[in-house]
This record gives structure tokens, C-alpha cells and sequence, in this order.
């Protein structure tokens, strides 16, 4: 009897198991032939799993972002306060827990900057509606809570965009000094202006 291969599990396999590898030589540095003897494979059978290289880059990073994913989401659940959750997605960009993936990201996008990339920036697109939906929950249960303003849904994707905004102008000027602060700073003010009672001034990390 023939066995039955689960093709999708294969590709995550190999993605598993060239995990570190992309973290050690990088998007731009990792080959195929490094990929097949990490993974243990013929370039056969590699290419049975992945038209190209940068499907295998995709799956490799498509697993890191969902092992963030699933990290996000727990992380969330042990918070009660609507800012704190918000602040959350922003840790992505300044946490030392995610250099590792961060630097990864960042080559991602220099390559989607210098050379638009048809897979790279269809999977962009999903990971940002991904994070966006999730960003977004947590603003309209704040406001079906009475916590915010309405209007706060409608400046939900200029919140969720302003972060990483902040991170690629820094980035790109050298400069990431100060970024926590000033993320945490813009977020403390925009979710004070949008409380429903506005009682007290936003207290801002220095």
C-alpha cells in the first residue's frame, strides 16, 4: 500500500526545520542548498513542496508570525485594561523578546521597499489583516463596553498603522532611541481623547 503524505504538514516540516537557519544567514542569504541539508532533503523533493525560494521563505516566516500570533492572543486574554491590550501590538517593534524576528521583518520589508514581490506582498497583506482584525476587536469591545468613543472604530486602522509607522521612519533615519516612549506616548494620548469620560490626563511612560 502506498503511503498517503500529508503535503501541507510537509511543508511544515521543512519550514520547522529550517526555522533557525533563516534567523542565522538571513532572507536575502538563505539558498536552497542550505535549506535541502537542514531539512534532510533532495532538491527533488523540495521543489515537489515549493515552486520557489521565496514560497519556502514565506513558509518558514509564516510559521514565526503565527508562533507570535498565538502568543499575542494568550497575552490579550491575561489583560484587563483596553490600553494595555493596545499597547500590546506595539511590543512587536521595541520588545527585546522579538530582535530575532523583528530583524527578519525589517529585511522583509526592505525587500518589498526595493523590489515589489508578488508572494512577499500577498503575504504582507495577510499578516496585517490578521494583526488588524485583532487590533480591531479590542477597540469596538471597548466601545460596545461604553470605554471609548465610536468614533474610535473609525481611527482604529490610523491607531493600528501609526506604530509601525513610527518604527520604519526610525529605522530608516538610523535612529531607534526613545521609540518605546513615543509609541507609548502617542497611544496614551490618542486613547485619552477618545475615552468617553474624560476625568484625568493620560499618564506617559518617560
Amino acid at each position: 500500500m502506498a503511503i498517503i503524505v500529508d503535503k501541507e504538514q510537509k511543508r511544515k516540516d521543512i519550514a520547522l526545520a529550517c526555522k533557525q537557519l533563516i534567523f542565522q544567514n538571513g532572507i536575502r542569504n538563505l539558498t536552497v542548498s542550505q535549506i535541502t541539508q537542514q531539512a534532510n532533503i533532495g532538491k527533488g523533493t523540495l521543489y515537489s513542496y515549493f515552486k520557489n525560494k521565496e514560497e519556502i521563505v514565506i513558509e518558514i516566516i509564516n510559521l514565526l508570525f503565527t508562533e507570535h500570533k498565538i502568543r499575542l492572543v494568550k497575552n490579550l486574554k491575561n489583560l484587563d485594561s483596553t490600553l494595555d491590550k493596545l499597547k500590546l501590538f506595539s511590543t512587536f517593534f521595541y520588545d527585546d523578546e522579538y530582535i530575532e524576528i523583528r530583524e527578519l521583518y525589517k529585511e522583509f520589508v526592505s525587500i518589498l521597499v526595493i523590489k515589489q514581490q508578488d508572494e512577499f506582498a500577498d503575504f504582507k497583506t495577510k499578516t496585517f489583516n490578521t494583526y488588524y482584525g485583532l487590533f480591531k476587536e479590542v477597540v469596538a469591545d471597548a466601545v460596545n463596553q461604553g470605554e471609548l468613543k465610536p468614533e474610535a472604530v473609525t481611527l482604529s486602522h490610523g491607531i493600528f498603522l501609526t506604530p509601525e509607522g513610527m518604527f520604519i521612519s526610525k529605522l530608516m533615519r538610523n535612529d531607534m532611541q526613545n521609540l518605546k516612549a513615543e509609541i507609548n506616548k502617542y497611544l496614551d494620548t490618542i486613547f485619552y481623547i477618545l475615552k468617553s469620560n474624560n476625568n484625568t490626563a493620560p499618564k506617559t511612560e518617560k
